[in-house]
């Protein structure tokens, strides 16, 4: 998800820095998610990113990114009883 996010840039969010061009967030759509791409796309044409739904990831929980594979791989290890969320949801805070 990372890696996809990023979409070979660093912005602060997936594909701008304006949190407002690429997600759907705050309640700020009458408590809803919107359609897909209603928002700009990434670099490499991803939508949805931030905000919208959460996206599930591989990833084990852990507390921190100490230890986090460095290849892009899944984090095997840590609370593999809870999964990392990605993207917040539109009900969530930017």
């Amino acid at each position: 998800w990372e890696y996809a996010c990023r979409a070979g840039s660093n912005q602060t969010y997936c594909g701008s820095d304006n949190v407002d061009s690429v997600a759907v967030y705050g309640r700020k759509n009458g408590d809803r998610t919107l359609p897909v791409a209603s928002k700009q796309a990434n670099a490499w044409g991803l939508f949805d990113m931030s905000g919208n739904v959460w996206e599930w990831t591989q990833d084990c929980f852990n507390e921190n990114y100490a230890g986090a594979p460095g290849d892009g791989s899944a984090w095997s290890a840590g609370n593999c009883g809870q999964r990392v969320l990605r993207g917040r949801a539109w009900s969530g805070n930017a």
